[in-house]
């Protein structure tokens, strides 16, 4: 009975001692006006980043009668590798100096713009293959992994963005769960959209094949002009 007794009022004396709990955030309240252009724009930066991931072997793996590149499976793992390492050690090596120098936003909207240059890559590759260009095709492929090095800096710059728009220290759990809900979904949906439009391109010969090309620019494009709403972030939040 004792030791019971002593149990509840130690569990009572360790409630009484706790921090207050912090007052939760709606929705509304954490949802601002620099919270949706930041989540606007990292949505356009996920959706062209996972249709140019989601196209990639797609397009070093089909015939190139059939629009791709005709390249074995251990070539393209190579060329996949190769790409992450060299994009890690780019990010883990350049990206602080570099933000410091540029700031956030001219980073971003560098490393965005490589986009679209990795993905009119794509058709140009196609079209040396077709003209069995080799060591053309080589050299369009390293250029390949130099515009990669700077866009997948973006997604540090959208971090720092969405952080920076959370209203307090107390909405940044909130605004990320928003934010990673929305680019779940898009993740999801992207490969699909993008391999389906490969396929009907193709097979319909859609401008000649690159239709889906044509539609994914035009996407990088609206992207682009999205990230005039954005401004230089140097702070986690406000």
């Amino acid at each position: 009975m004792a030791l019971r007794l002593m149990t509840q009022l130690s569990v009572v004396l360790l409630l009484l001692t706790l921090p207050t709990t912090r007052r939760s955030m709606s929705v509304r309240s954490v949802f601002t006006k620099r919270a949706r252009i930041a989540i606007t724009n990292y949505a356009f930066l996920a959706f062209s980043d996972i249709t140019y991931l989601s196209l990639l072997p797609v397009v070093f793996a089909v015939p190139v009668k059939n629009g791709g590149l005709g390249f074995s499976p251990r070539t393209i793992g190579v060329i996949l590798g190769l790409q992450g390492i060299v994009t890690s050690l780019f990010q883990a090596c350049f990206f602080a100096p570099l933000h410091r120098r540029f700031g956030n936003k001219k980073i971003y909207v560098t490393g965005y713009i490589c986009y679209l240059f990795l993905i009119l890559l794509l058709p140009v590759l196609h079209t040396l293959a077709t003209l069995e260009m080799t060591r053309t095709v080589w050299v369009a492929l390293a250029l390949l992994l130099v515009f990669s090095c700077p866009a997948f800096t973006a997604f540090s710059c959208m971090a720092i963005y969405v952080n920076s728009s959370a209203p307090s220290k107390d909405s940044l759990g909130t605004l990320n769960g928003i934010s990673q809900t929305i680019i779940a979904i898009i993740r999801a949906i992207g490969p699909a959209a993008a391999t389906s439009l490969f396929s009907l391109s193709v097979e319909k010969n859609i401008l000649g094949g690159y239709c889906v090309y044509a539609i994914l620019l035009g996407m990088i494009f609206v992207g682009i002009g999205a990230s005039r709403w954005l401004k230089d972030e140097g702070r986690a939040y406000q």
